[in-house]
């Protein structure tokens, strides 16, 4: 799955975009997110970070389940990138 600020197909590192849309078809719901980046903490001190919330049916769907870990990777400016790490018994 890849997130980023524009989500695209093409933002995918080391995945040809042949393979992506093969992983992808095989997802019930592959349609790409556009999702808000919001400002949080402390306003009166100026001391605010980016946050960015992702929840819904659609990540069960992805195969992100609850209890599980994923890895956030940032290959370059403006793309996340984030595998699922573990399985849980």
């Amino acid at each position: 799955m890849v997130v980023s600020g524009i989500p695209t197909r093409s933002t995918a590192i080391g995945v040809g975009v042949s393979n992506l849309e093969t992983n992808m078809s095989e997802h019930s719901n592959p349609k790409p997110r556009i999702l808000k980046v919001v400002e949080v903490g402390d306003f009166w001190k100026k001391q605010t970070k980016p946050q960015i919330r992702l929840e819904g049916k659609w990540l069960a769907k992805a195969g992100i389940l609850p209890n599980r870990h994923v890895r956030v990777e940032n290959p370059q400016p403006g793309v996340l990138v984030i595998h699922l790490v573990g399985k849980t018994t």
